[in-house]
């Protein structure tokens, strides 16, 4: 067996000093969430305020470290068998739960099969490459048959269909964190429910918990790294309007909040504002599907589209966050292909940047080919300030750079946008992905012919044929050649413009001078409270 070391890129920002603030209360953290939270049992939920609770309580083998690089968390060390399929993790042997039971390979185990059974377990899909995942998935076989052993307390040995290149990447995810197997069985009906109903093996443990109204974390003595932890208590209270958040923030009751919208004109010079860049892009797709006569079935009106718009305009007058304009489908600073980024390695693919010229020399030959077919479309999207302005912008342009082109926006309720997009018959409409792991192949499944996220139904042969070779199991050991596999994939989507990709998105916030450590993650939690100090 060969030893595999720990190595990821990832982003991470640390906020040294910020705003002057008054004296307050040493080793606290309070925070403000505009989201509503729901549970904090990690099979429950696909939101990313329940992740970035429960990352704070339940600890994954693996965990992004303060300069973002994947790390030892739950697991010690780990050892791959020579073919790639049997992965042996040997856990931290001091860990214990904050309940003072021992964390053991069991409880991993346990879990896991947990996860596969549950139907309704939005994530069960990382299990699908472990031993007999998929037959258990679509009930082909019980849950006990899942390819994941307690060898003994501290060894956990899984077992692969196939090698994987990203598979401890998928570990890091809390969906996959363990849960205790005793108190679980005890407490199945209400397990993450309440502060009562759970038990912590990461840094904090849940002191008090309310739905969507607050969230109180307290150190956990039992943690087995619990010597790094600076914090003695984080609260998070759902406050949904920015300007409450503001005023709270101004008068030191909070001590850090995120800066969007038009908080951005409030701080655009403040002391204490930083900004991280992070692997989530936003984009809108282009389709026929369902679309008789419309300019959409014709490839150079859609390359117009990807050409006759200035996403600088975007992130600079509107978002002004930090968020940078997206030419490509990866973004930049994603991937570690020995060393080397995605984008390192093809830095300039068949892109879609802004070029009035070429966009209405397309738009022109466009013309001869559709005849008598309008050049108009409805392009739809989750409703909320935010996207209004962006697409109502994108609109504009279009308009202004395209003569004759006309866009129809349709605002939809965001549970309702995305239940419709999931059908697959909503020719153009908004889309954004932020990934669940730290692999390029996140990014490629959004055009693969039968992937859910496939929203309008793109087929391409030679795109699907380049994304598994990509991801096949000859080039799991090959990182270079795997990457050069992806290259004509990424090229075929940018050069059918059924892909327009907008911006690479930025968090932006502040916090007062007291409080240092401040880190931001590609994947959830995204902000990891064990790293922060307030003084």
């Amino acid at each position: 067996m060969k030893k595999i070391g720990i190595l990821l890129f990832s982003f991470v920002l640390l906020l040294a000093s910020c705003s002057t603030a008054k004296p307050s209360t040493a080793k606290m953290l309070r925070l403000a969430s505009e989201n509503d939270f729901a549970t904090l049992h990690p099979h429950k939920t696909s939101s990313g305020v329940d992740f970035q609770n429960i990352g704070q309580y339940l600890q994954t083998l693996f965990v992004y470290d303060e300069s973002g690089k994947l790390s030892p968390g739950a697991a010690a060390s780990y050892s791959v068998s020579d073919d790639g399929l049997t992965y042996s993790f040997e856990l931290q042997p001091h860990a214990l739960w904050s309940n003072g039971d021992r964390v053991t390979a069991s409880d991993f185990a346990f879990t896991w099969k947990l996860l596969a059974s549950d139907k309704q377990a939005d994530y069960r899909s990382f299990l699908k490459n472990v031993k007999n995942g998929s037959a258990i998935i679509n009930n082909e076989l019980p849950a006990d048959q899942l390819g994941v052993t307690a060898v003994n307390d501290l060894l956990l040995e899984v077992t692969l269909e196939r090698p994987l290149a990203y598979f401890v990447d998928i570990l890091a995810f809390p969906t996959m964190a363990p849960i205790n197997q005793k108190f679980y069985e005890d407490h199945a009906d209400t397990y993450g429910m309440t502060a009562l109903t759970t038990v912590a093996n990461g840094p904090f443990s849940i002191k008090e918990f309310q739905p969507d109204t607050e969230i109180i974390f307290e150190k956990n003595i039992n943690y087995w790294d619990q010597a790094s932890v600076n914090l003695d208590t984080v609260s998070m209270r759902v406050i949904k309007d920015q300007s409450t958040q503001s005023l709270l923030f101004d008068d030191f009751e909070l001590d850090m909040i995120l800066v969007d919208g038009e908080l951005n004109v409030k701080y655009e010079n403040a002391p204490g504002v930083a900004t991280g860049i992070s692997p989530s892009i936003i984009y809108f797709y282009l389709s026929n599907i369902g679309a008789e006569n419309s300019p959409l079935t014709n490839k150079n009106f859609r390359q117009a589209i990807s050409t006759a718009i200035d996403k600088e305009i975007i992130t600079n007058s509107i978002l002004k966050n930090g968020s940078k304009p997206l030419d490509t489908l990866i973004p930049e600073n994603f991937g570690d292909f020995d060393g080397q980024t995605y984008r390192e390695l093809d830095p300039s693919p068949k892109e879609t940047r802004f070029n009035l010229e070429k966009a209405q020399e397309l738009l022109a030959v466009a013309k001869m080919e559709l005849t008598d077919i309008p050049l108009t479309f409805e392009l739809n999207f989750p409703d909320s300030a935010l996207f209004r302005n962006v697409y109502e912008n994108v609109k504009a342009q279009l308009e202004a750079n395209l003569p004759g082109v006309l866009v129809t926006l349709n605002a939809q309720p965001s549970n309702l946008y995305y239940s419709e997009i999931m059908k697959k018959q909503t020719p153009a409409g908004h889309g954004q992905w932020g990934v669940d792991y730290e692999d390029v192949q996140s990014f490629f499944t959004l055009f693969e012919s039968t992937s859910n996220y496939n929203y309008g139904n793109y087929q391409n042969a030679a795109f699907d044929a380049s994304y598994h070779k990509g991801d096949s199991v000859e080039l799991a050991g090959s990182p270079l050649e795997r990457a050069a596999a992806y290259f004509p994939a990424e090229a075929q989507v940018l050069d059918d413009a059924v892909f327009i990709p907008l911006y690479q998105r930025a968090t932006k916030w502040i916090a007062h001078d007291n409080v240092s450590g401040i880190t931001l993650s590609p994947i959830m939690p995204a902000r990891q409270y064990r790293f922060v100090t307030v003084a």
